[in-house]
């Protein structure tokens, strides 16, 4: 019997977006799409359960952190897949904004959002999180129970006379009926890290490394992304945990890293080797993410460039997303 752990470390490159990139009107273009294949064919009549975290809350402010509170599902349930379903819509003037979703301290979502155009955008966005299940099989003891789950929801954004747009984001958790007879692996999602997934396909233990959520404050004036910021050549975020009783006989940890590039940040690909006069963005054209335990490298990975929405020629993005 192998019991797993899987902490989740929400260690993120995001500085404040200062762009300057102006929004134009293309009011002949249609929703965003994209080029990757669904999760797998979903029925909805396999939802055995549903989960509302946010109902079209309305965001306009940038430092704002939107929260529920959620019951768990009944611990008898038996679910075999696990989706997040994310709806948003924006009308009007607004840049791309960079956003992301937790449940617990653990980030489910990194996302950004399509520049609108006068008639207004839709977009949906699915993600397997079945790996996460454990965060759900918390003890169902009704709507006061100390057990109920916190989601939380941050997309900095700005509302003014000029950019008008505000995002009404939605999202849910739909659990999926387990399979129990034949072979129905066409219906499942592929999976990303096919090693990760041979081992198991929900981890027992669950631990944010770094909790964004509990660490911000309006008083301290932290908001999530200053908590996750991290400065090239600067000083190592580092985060203290101890290994729960519960998991003395793990084997195998994994990590989950988000990590996006914001502000000077953006363009790290293009950046001069030092910072010269005149506001240009330096720190060299290079970027290595290294993970340390007790000292001791765990793991390095090369951050992927991404071109937001609007990014080098906003004749080549609007009204699509970047990558991300």
């Amino acid at each position: 019997f192998t019991i797993m752990l899987i902490p989740a470390l929400c260690f993120t490159l995001l500085m404040v977006c200062t762009g300057k990139r102006a929004p134009l009107q293309f009011p002949q273009s249609e929703n965003p799409r994209t080029a990757d294949p669904p999760l797998w064919d979903l029925d909805s009549s396999q939802v055995v359960h549903t989960i509302t975290l946010f109902d079209q809350v309305a965001l306009s402010q940038y430092n704002s952190v939107e929260t529920s509170h959620f019951v768990p599902p009944p611990a008898s349930m038996e679910w075999g897949r696990v989706v997040l379903s994310w709806n948003g819509s924006v009308k009007g003037v607004q840049f791309d904004r960079y956003g992301a979703l937790w449940v617990d301290g653990v980030e489910l979502l990194r996302t950004t959002t399509p520049e609108p155009d006068s008639t207004g955008i839709h977009w949906n966005i699915t993600r397997d999180v079945t790996e996460y299940s454990m965060l759900f099989r918390k003890k169902n003891g009704g709507q006061n129970d100390k057990n109920n789950l916190t989601a939380a929801l941050a997309i900095p954004t700005l509302v003014t006379p000029t950019y008008t747009g505000v995002l009404y984001i939605s999202a849910k958790l739909e659990f999926f009926a387990a399979e129990h007879n034949g072979d129905h692996s066409d219906h499942h999602p592929p999976q990303p890290d096919s090693n990760r997934a041979s081992v198991v396909e929900e981890f027992p233990q669950i631990i944010p490394l770094k909790n964004p959520i509990v660490n911000s404050s309006s008083a301290t004036g932290n908001t999530p992304w200053s908590v996750m910021t991290a400065i090239p050549d600067g000083q190592a975020m580092s985060s203290l945990f101890s290994l729960p009783t519960t998991v003395k006989d793990a084997v195998r940890g994994y990590i989950d890293l988000y990590a996006s590039a914001h502000a000077c940040e953006e363009f790290w690909y293009s950046n001069p080797p030092a910072n010269s006069t005149g506001g240009v963005c330096g720190a060299g054209s290079h970027r290595q993410l290294q993970i340390r335990i007790n000292g001791q490298v765990a793991g390095i990975a090369s951050p992927f460039p991404v071109i937001y929405t609007g990014g080098v020629n906003p004749l080549l993005w609007r009204p699509l997303t970047g990558i991300m």
